[in-house]
Parts: C-alpha cells; structure tokens; sequence
C-alpha cells in the first residue's frame, strides 16, 4: 500500500491528520497482515505453482516433439529454419 493510499483510507475514518509515526505503524501492520495471508496460503499457492510448471514442462514438451517432427524432415533448407524457429519459440 502506497502512502497516499494509505493516507486516503485512513482520511475516510479519521479527519484529523495524521503523523509520520502513525502512517509508519500502520504500515507494519498491514506488512504483517499480508505475511499471515501469504503464510495461511503457502499450501495453496505452492499447489498452483506446481500446475503452473507442470503446463511449462508440457508445453515444453510438445514445442520439442514438434521441432522433431521438422528435424526428421529435413528435405530443404525450410524444414531446418522451422525447427529453430519451433525452438527459439522456448527461448523467449
């Protein structure tokens, strides 16, 4: 949360101002409060982040098995360039 944020949502419940050290305990709180939400979460989001690598590694798969097919033609100088350029494709 940025300091204006911060500073505007605290402006919808408090109007009178408020100090450098108030805006700085506020923001300890609300890095603790995503520390908790991220921790709560840990198991979840190393689930999605394993599905995640699981499509790059399939994705991975398939862009080889492609660029095989094109290696195993290899009549003219196309086939070669589309094989590259299937791999290259892994690269960016």
């Amino acid at each position: 949360m940025t300091r204006n944020e911060l500073l505007e949502l605290a402006n919808a419940f408090y109007t009178g101002g408020f100090t450098e050290r108030e805006i700085a305990f506020a923001r300890v709180i609300a890095a603790a409060e995503r520390e908790r939400i991220k921790a709560a979460n840990a198991p979840e989001i190393e689930r999605i982040n394993a599905y995640i690598k699981s499509l790059e590694d399939a994705v991975r798969d398939e862009r080889e098995a492609c660029a095989k097919v094109c290696d195993g033609l290899q009549e003219n100088w196309a086939d070669a360039r589309f094989a590259a350029a299937i791999r290259a494709r892994g690269d960016k």
